[in-house]
């Protein structure tokens, strides 16, 4: 009841601020409003209690407008990376800092990101969507992608805007009988994976056999997502790929890219159980310490975990 009520109460605040803006009615920009007002306030709480070292607190500005009297309303979120405290303005779905406000649109809003509580399969999907998955999988449309909108935050608190402050940052550390290298920051998450899944295994056989079995395990890695010219999570240490050894993932698919490459568009269409899947109490315990898992995307990446606390906790708290 007090999550349905706090919700309630946001969307009565959402309301009364897109209804001052325009009394006659309800376009579908004011409603776009509603969302990111909505996506602000959860993201702000999730930075909140997932990032407490760097969080430094949140506010607005009221900006009058050029062409009339009326005013934008621009909200922020205060952080510090222990050096510095840097402002990060809420624009049209991305957080820009203030010299970057007029190039704002080189960044991907995040409003339409999510990540979901369960595994969607294509049976799930509409014709219309699952067409948009096959555009955007392919190579000359993804050349198009944007940077996502949460990166300038991501540079900052983890101190790893280029290749140079990044590799000052990372840490080898033994995960799961494997010497990987990450940025330090995680390396304490991953203790606590591995802590977990040692206890899960003495109950549960797949878990037994998953760490057990690893046929590699890489992290850190200075390289652009393939097809794109964005920056690889793994360029910052923050995820790793784990290969599967035992007799269940063999012939088995792990990455829709490799799939495409048999398929081509027909890659959408294969049977989820030719994919190989992790156990669902693994996938359990790697997001109970922040890390989301690339089974659950779209454009799906079974091998791999990566580091965000804060997607996590939007997840869980998502108010509908």
């Amino acid at each position: 009841m007090k999550k349905i009520s706090a919700y309630c109460i946001l969307i009565l605040l959402c309301l009364i601020e897109v209804h001052a803006k325009n009394p006659k009615c309800f376009q579908a920009k004011q409603v776009s409003q509603i969302a990111q007002i909505a996506y602000f306030t959860n993201f702000n709480a999730a930075m909140k209690n997932c990032y407490p070292q760097n969080y430094r607190g949140c506010g607005l500005i009221l900006q009058a407008k050029n062409d009339s009297n009326s005013t934008n309303i621009i909200r922020y979120i205060d952080l510090s990376n222990g050096k510095t405290t840097e402002r990060f303005f809420y624009i049209e779905g991305r957080f820009i800092t203030q010299k970057e406000i007029d190039s704002y649109e080189k960044y991907a809003p995040l409003c339409k990101e999510s990540y979901p509580k369960k595994l969607a399969k294509v049976s799930d999907f509409s014709p219309l969507i699952i067409q948009i998955i096959v555009q955007q999988g392919r190579s000359e449309n993804r050349r198009f992608n944007k940077t996502p909108g949460f990166e300038p935050i991501q540079n900052y608190i983890f101190d790893a805007a280029n290749q140079l402050d990044t590799e000052q940052n990372l840490a080898r550390v033994n995960f799961l009988g494997q010497r990987i290298t990450v940025h330090y920051k995680i390396r304490k998450p991953l203790q606590n994976v591995e802590a977990k899944l040692v206890q899960s295994s003495l109950a549960d056989s797949r878990v037994k056999a998953f760490i057990e079995n690893p046929h590699s395990i890489t992290g850190y890695n200075w390289r652009e997502i393939r097809d794109t010219y964005q920056r690889s999570s793994h360029s910052w240490g923050l995820s790793i790929d784990y290969i599967d050894l035992t007799p269940y993932a063999r012939n088995k698919q792990i990455y829709w890219r490799w799939t495409k490459g048999f398929y081509d568009d027909e890659w959408i269409n294969q049977d989820i159980k030719k994919r190989w899947l992790p156990p669902e109490k693994v996938i359990a315990i790697f997001e109970s310490e922040g890390f989301v898992w690339g089974g659950k995307w779209e454009l799906w990446d079974n091998m791999h975990f990566e580091y965000h606390p804060e997607v996590i906790y939007m997840m869980n708290h998502r108010p509908f």
